[in-house]
């Protein structure tokens, strides 16, 4: 899950905030540490769901895996995705993302 700042916030040129899903739907942001949260401001949300395999015989080997998105591409671009989040100052509870 990435958050692309909607506006081009400055602080967040080069650094977005990631977060990876837990089994439980749970998720914690990160931006520059460890669970540090995302700076305030309104994002679009994306999101890849992402599942390895081990390569049959023949098939390329270049990365030893294959992958791919299990879920639609819509959600792994900004420029498709119509997934929203607004982090304000103090904690925040984001809403569920329904996929």
């Amino acid at each position: 899950m990435i958050f692309h700042p909607i506006g081009g916030s400055s602080e967040l040129q080069c650094q977005r905030p990631v977060a990876t899903v837990q089994e439980d739907g749970s998720f914690a942001v990160t931006t520059f540490f460890k669970s540090d949260g995302a700076p305030v401001g309104e994002y679009t949300v994306t999101i890849i769901w992402v599942h390895n395999r081990q390569l049959a015989d023949g098939e390329d080997l270049r990365g030893g895996r294959a992958s791919r998105n299990l879920l639609p591409n819509k959600y792994s671009s900004p420029e498709t995705s119509d997934l929203r989040a607004t982090v304000r100052k103090g904690t925040n509870v984001l809403t569920t993302f329904e996929l």
